[in-house]
C-alpha cells in the first residue's frame, strides 16, 4: 500500500490538485459545448417557424375567423423570430466562450503534460479556468517528447489539428465511403456545426487522459510513481 507523501497532497508525482484543475477545465469547457448546442438548435427551430408559410384557406370559413387564424400565424412568426434573434447571439456568444475555454484546457494540459515529462511540479504552471485571460493566452506549445512513440505520435497528430497544421498523411489515401441513397420520404435536418473549439479539446483530452491518476508518471519513471 501507498504511505501519503510526507510533503502533503500536493507533493506527490501527480498532486491531487493539478487533477482537480484539469477536472475544472473539462467541466468548464463540456458545460459550455451543452449551452452552445440548446441555443444552436433554439435559434434553428426558431427560425423555422419564423418562416414557416401560412395555412391555406378553409373554403367558407368566415373572413372574421380567417382574419383571426391569420393574426395568430403573423403572431407565431414574429414570437418566432424574437427568439431566433435572441437564441442567435446566445449562440456567438456562448461559442466564443467555449473556443476560449477549449484554449484553456489545451494550455493546461500542455502545461502540465510538458511539466511531467521534465520532472517539475504541474501545478506550478498551470492555471485553472477561471485564471485565464482571453487577451494574454499563451501559445499552443508542443510539449516534450515522452519517448514513447504511441504517445508522442498521437500528441504530434491532435496538436498539428488544433493549431491548425495538420501533419501530412503517409501512404495512400483511403477509400471513400459510399453515401447511403437517401429517399424522399426521409426527412434531412441540416447537421450541427462541429462543436467550438473542438480540436483544442481534443488535443487537451488526450494528454489529460494520459496524465490522469499518474498514470504518465508511472511509464516515465515507475519507481517516481510507485514511491512511499
Amino acid at each position: 500500500m501507498r504511505a501519503p507523501h510526507p510533503d502533503g497532497a500536493d507533493a506527490e508525482p501527480w498532486p491531487a490538485r493539478a487533477e482537480e484543475l484539469l477536472t475544472e477545465h473539462a467541466q468548464r469547457y463540456g458545460a459550455l459545448v451543452r449551452a452552445w448546442r440548446a441555443a444552436y438548435d433554439m435559434q434553428q427551430m426558431a427560425e423555422s417557424e419564423a418562416s414557416t408559410e401560412p395555412p391555406e384557406p378553409v373554403p367558407g370559413l368566415p373572413d372574421a375567423v380567417a382574419d383571426q387564424e391569420a393574426a395568430r400565424h403573423r403572431l407565431w412568426q414574429d414570437t418566432g423570430k424574437q427568439r431566433a434573434e435572441l437564441a442567435a447571439g446566445h449562440t456567438a456568444d456562448v461559442h466564443q466562450r467555449a473556443v476560449h475555454a477549449a484554449r484553456a484546457y489545451a494550455v493546461a494540459t500542455l502545461a502540465g503534460f510538458h511539466a511531467v515529462v521534465s520532472g517539475a511540479d504541474p501545478v506550478a504552471v498551470m492555471q485553472g479556468p477561471d485564471d485565464t485571460d482571453a487577451w494574454d493566452e499563451p501559445p499552443l506549445t508542443l510539449p516534450a517528447a515522452t519517448g514513447i512513440h504511441a504517445i508522442d505520435d498521437e500528441i504530434k497528430r491532435l496538436h498539428a489539428k488544433a493549431v491548425g497544421r495538420p501533419v501530412k498523411r503517409r501512404g495512400p489515401a483511403p477509400t471513400q465511403k459510399r453515401v447511403r441513397r437517401s429517399y424522399w420520404w426521409e426527412e434531412k435536418k441540416p447537421a450541427r456545426p462541429a462543436d467550438p473549439g473542438v480540436t483544442l479539446a481534443d488535443l487537451a483530452k488526450c494528454l489529460h487522459g494520459h496524465m490522469a491518476g499518474g498514470e504518465l508518471v508511472r511509464r516515465l519513471d515507475p519507481g517516481r510513481g510507485a514511491a512511499g
